[in-house]
């Protein structure tokens, strides 16, 4: 049986927000909800983590019929933007032993406002939450031109609140950013920068836990520091896609990576068609181009 590194249950895309470069639309799938069986599918995986996100999993109770039926709980982490969290439902997370949070941070106030509709002041409060209810909190941070300069408040951020893990992550051209202006999108010369950026942040920083994950298939080309490159990039850079790592959407659908989920050409099939044999699913399907420009192995390629 094959053992997934990561698996992604988007439990709603619906969200409270509308971020510029989300890669996630409310019109991917229909409204029919499959959560049940999806769960049922998962329980059976063997996996080192499983991914609740969304849209946003806490604008409705979904996140938490997956908890009540998931075996994987200890394993799992939800992906948030932390606008809307309070007591009830972080109480229903200590009751179905959920403790790991990833929170959207893309930087000082000004940053993350102007890049997700002006939520840093609820973003932050949601983080006061859950720091003072001891759970285990990661900041992803999205990098663009918007803020390649300024990782450092991020960084700044996570140690006023012990925060230890930071993940940045650049921008994809999928989803809603297809259609919108980019002016996020690194250049080449802003790539070489962020990294130039990053490794002196993890320098400085060094008691953080900080990593950062690119998906533009050509930047090692942009380093000319062969060092730099191995110290940045580990093993989530490789494209895991299908093999040891699936995205379930709401109503079945399977994608070989979460960030495929806009396109449904990349729909590797539905649950539905896969009850008896769930691997004949994965095994014998094969993407022969990769929207994203990613990674530097691609098993879908």
């Amino acid at each position: 049986m094959n053992k997934f590194s990561l698996v992604h249950i988007f439990s709603t895309l619906e969200c409270n927000l509308s971020c510029a470069y989300c890669y996630t639309s409310v019109n991917c799938f229909n409204n029919k909800c499959k959560l049940k069986e999806i769960v049922t599918i998962v329980n059976q995986l063997e996996i080192n983590s499983l991914h609740i996100e969304g849209g946003e999993p806490f604008i409705n109770d979904n996140i938490f019929l997956i908890l009540q039926a998931s075996i994987h709980n200890e394993k799992t982490s939800v992906v948030t933007n932390a606008t809307l969290l309070d007591s009830r439902k972080l109480n229903l997370c200590d009751k179905y032993n959920l403790s790991k949070f990833i929170v959207s941070i893309d930087g000082s106030k000004q940053i993350h406002d102007k890049n997700r509709c002006n939520s840093y002041e609820r973003a932050i409060n949601g983080l006061e939450l859950l720091v003072k209810r001891d759970f285990n909190v990661t900041i992803s941070c999205t990098v663009s031109n918007t803020n390649i300069d300024c990782l450092e408040d991020i960084a700044l951020l996570a140690l006023k609140y012990n925060i230890l893990k930071i993940r940045f992550g650049d921008i994809i051209c999928t989803g809603k950013l297809k259609d919108n202006d980019k002016k996020y999108f690194l250049s080449d010369e802003n790539y070489v920068r962020l990294i130039e950026n990053f490794n002196h942040l993890k320098q400085k920083f060094n008691m953080l836990d900080m990593k950062l994950s690119l998906k533009k298939d050509n930047i090692k080309n942009l380093v000319n520091s062969s060092n730099l490159f191995s110290d940045l990039f580990y093993k989530e850079n490789y494209c895991t896609a299908g093999r040891n790592q699936l995205a379930f959407l709401l109503n079945g659908d399977i994608y070989p990576c979460y960030n495929l989920i806009s396109n449904h050409n990349y729909c590797i099939g539905n649950i539905d068609n896969y009850k008896n044999n769930f691997y004949e699913l994965i095994l014998n399907k094969q993407i022969t181009s990769c929207p994203i420009g990613s990674s530097l192995h691609c098993n879908f390629k």
